[in-house]
């Protein structure tokens, strides 16, 4: 699956011959995908952060074309999403113009809950990518990048919440 920022759509590839890569389907929409950025499939789902529109997006994927299930916008917590990685029933997101980790409660993808947003600035700043392993979450942050020295952060949190253990 890729997520295609410029034209709005996630696109759908078989890959299971690696020298003959080929078209599967696509998903197109400028209200729920304007800005595809991230893209992080999980079952019969992919989850898809649109940063021009502040959004997460469920998408099925169990057939050639992906179809709408539901979306979540949100303009202070989701400000430019981008990363985003599921694990268990909840999913992650990075959202750097604000400097949010936002977690969402995606067990039902026709009723999604936010769980919590998260902001600690500067261990926050700029936050783009988000990694989850066991009952960890991982933030990468980086502060304003025209600044010497630059500085960096990586914050490990325990959101304290039913994460699956790592295996």
């Amino acid at each position: 699956y890729l997520a295609v920022y410029g034209q709005d759509k996630i696109i759908k590839l078989n890959i299971s011959n690696p020298s003959d890569i080929s078209y599967v389907g696509e998903y197109q929409s400028s209200t729920y995908l304007d800005g595809a950025w991230g893209v992080y499939v999980s079952g019969s789902y992919a989850y898809v952060t649109a940063q021009n529109v502040d959004r997460l997006t469920i998408l099925d994927v169990s057939g050639n074309n992906p179809t709408f299930v539901n979306s979540y916008q949100n303009n202070t917590y989701l400000d430019l999403a981008r990363g985003i990685q599921v694990s268990g029933k909840y999913a992650y997101i990075a959202a750097p113009n604000r400097d949010y980790l936002t977690i969402f409660d995606i067990s039902n993808p026709n009723n999604i809950k936010l769980v919590s947003a998260y902001r600690d600035y500067p261990r926050t700043a700029n936050v783009s990518s988000v990694f989850v392993s066991g009952k960890y979450i991982y933030l990468p942050a980086q502060t304003d990048v025209t600044l010497t020295p630059n500085t960096g952060y990586l914050t490990i949190l325990d959101p304290g919440i039913d994460a699956p253990s790592a295996t």
